[in-house]
């Protein structure tokens, strides 16, 4: 399914998504980074006396944070390291990324911590 999503969004640009399914477990990874980062806040557990649906959805809103804030990230490195300098490195990861891809990606991490 991802790939039929990023396929319809890629038609036409530079980045063409992955196939078999390498896509997804690179999506699978990132939100497992964000889970294990974002379980060591000490905040993550604000609602411990509140109904579960509160506990539910801070957490899933903070994995979704970390997850977008790790996605940025890791995207900022490798321009980072082309460039050498990380204001460089954002002022060119700015201008070269593929914002709709970035936000469907995003928008299907959602997804996936919601499940």
């Amino acid at each position: 399914m991802l790939d039929y999503v990023l396929a319809d969004l890629a038609d036409g640009l530079e980045h063409r998504p992955l196939r078999h399914g390498a896509h997804l477990a690179q999506e699978q990874d990132l939100v497992g980074k964000a889970v294990l980062v974002a379980d060591h806040l000490p905040f993550i557990n604000r609602y411990p006396d509140k109904p579960l649906a509160y506990n539910v959805a801070w957490k899933t809103t903070i994995y979704v944070l970390v997850a977008l804030l790790i996605h940025y990230l890791e995207h900022l490195v490798d321009f980072w390291r082309q460039t050498g300098s990380l204001v460089a490195g954002n002022q060119k990861l700015f201008t070269e990324i593929v914002w709709p891809h970035f936000w469907a990606t995003q928008i299907i991490l959602g997804v996936l911590i919601l499940m």
